[in-house]
């Protein structure tokens, strides 16, 4: 019985996640006309960013994670800048940036 309460509840879990990234996907399309896959990347790069600092200076501090958040947007205003704009019609490109 506690099996199948666990199934339960991570299959409502999980299909609350698709849900999210279905409806940011189809707002994403719906205003800008732009399908843009690689947000799961730029998530990791923002990760990454903040693992490597909290390594490398061996202190726990929020900071980390502003300077991270902050470091990640202006890679993806930099990407739509330079990529997105230049090349809007290429799905190519968007299926690049993620793989």
């Amino acid at each position: 019985m506690v099996t199948l309460l666990n199934v339960i509840i991570g299959g409502f879990l999980m299909g609350g996640i698709y849900a999210i990234v279905a409806v940011g996907l189809s707002m994403q399309y719906g205003v800008g006309r732009v399908l843009n896959i690689a947000h799961g990347e730029f998530l990791m790069v923002g990760a990454f960013i903040t693992w490597s600092f909290y390594t490398f200076f061996q202190n726990k501090s929020s900071y980390y994670f502003l300077f991270s958040r902050r470091s990640t947007f202006y890679f993806g205003v930099f990407n739509r800048l330079e990529f997105i704009f230049s090349l809007k019609e290429d799905l190519s490109l968007h299926f690049g940036l993620q793989g």
